[in-house]
């Protein structure tokens, strides 16, 4: 009949296959899931505006606040969270400009409501040959929802406009 090779790779061959499946129907269930986090990001003041001769480049600090709450994102299907904050302004020689200034990844659903309240940036605000005095810039809080199996999953919410400075603060 059967050798004891060929039975085992039967069965294991079966288990691979019923948790492929379970995998897929995992990953496809995700997409009837609803979430509405609560999300809200203001500037709050300028740390240090400055420019920097050796690179011809706009460089600020800012604080800004963030209370979100990520906890409705989380499901059955979620590894972590990968939230930032990025500030977008227009310029004369980009059409649009963004650059990340705060980010954190949350592993649990625990740790998934965030209230930074005058939080400094991680990263600073460049922006190249001195086109940033005087522009609208508007921060957004993006996320990444990272799954367990299926595809990455990208969301936005919150938003605040606020005018940098005219003139240099050092």
């Amino acid at each position: 009949m059967h050798s004891l090779n060929a039975r085992a790779n039967a069965i294991f061959f079966f288990g691979l296959t019923v948790l492929g499946v379970f995998t897929a129907l995992n990953s496809l269930s995700v997409y009837t899931y609803v979430s509405q986090p609560n999300v809200s990001v203001r500037f709050n003041s300028v740390k240090d505006f400055s420019w920097s001769p050796r690179l011809d480049a706009d460089h600020m600090k800012l604080f800004f606040d963030l209370d979100a709450d990520f906890t409705s994102v989380w499901n059955w299907n979620v590894k972590q969270l990968f939230v930032w904050v990025e500030a977008e302004y227009t310029s004369d020689k980009n059409m649009t400009n963004q650059v990340v200034v705060w980010d954190r990844i949350i592993r649990q659903k625990d740790n998934a409501k965030v209230k930074l309240v005058k939080a400094l940036d991680k990263y600073r605000l460049k922006a190249r040959m001195r086109d940033l005095r005087n522009k609208d810039v508007t921060l957004r809080v993006k996320w990444q929802v990272m799954p367990i199996a299926g595809t990455l999953f990208f969301d936005e919410a919150g938003s605040h406009v606020f005018r940098v400075p005219n003139a240099y603060s050092s």
